[in-house]
């Protein structure tokens, strides 16, 4: 027993002393980013590439304060470098204790559903488990934090206003 307890605790330091490793291998290379911008100005790289190079300097920002703290918890967690604006959701299901995407905060008014923030949690989160479920409406997918917004209405759209005999969203052939 006093063998299990030794082991897991090798385990615990084999994969922190990767994360460190890793963690100064991305500071090396944000350095010699920085190095290289002195030189040659950062408006010779595309939108995206420019994009992506602020997302990683953000991701091991959370990276490393997470390493320093022993913790894996963070506000705005990123956890895609192409998607930054999905967060992990915390559900708790048998078969997925942790999804992954956009979060809206929504209402219901006389009836209307009103998008408020496309940032926090949602409150009548489920209505889409079921809407998902019912009308197949986790079809609709989307890329972009934009498109994302987009998606959440549209689901909310067909879910409010067409009947239930008329929604299928399944192939026709």
């Amino acid at each position: 027993m006093l063998n299990e307890g030794r082991e897991k605790l090798e385990e615990i330091m084999d994969v922190l002393h990767a994360i460190g490793k890793q963690l100064k291998f991305i500071a090396r290379d944000i350095r010699i980013i920085e190095q290289l911008a002195s030189l040659t100005p950062l408006t010779v790289l595309n939108k995206q590439q420019y994009k992506n190079l602020l997302v990683v300097q953000e991701l091991y920002r959370q990276q490393l304060e997470m390493y320093t703290k022993q913790t894996h918890q963070i506000d705005d967690r990123i956890v895609s470098i192409h998607q930054p604006h999905v967060r992990p959701i915390v559900r708790g299901k048998a078969k997925a204790k942790v999804e992954f995407g956009s979060t809206v905060s929504m209402s219901m008014v006389n009836g209307y559903a009103i998008i408020e923030d496309a940032t926090k949690r949602n409150a009548i989160e489920g209505k889409f488990g079921e809407g998902k479920r019912k009308y197949g409406l986790n079809r609709i997918r989307a890329r972009l934090a934009q498109t994302s917004f987009t998606v959440v209405a549209l689901q909310t759209i067909l879910k409010e206003t067409v009947p239930d005999e008329i929604i299928s969203l399944d192939p026709v052939y």
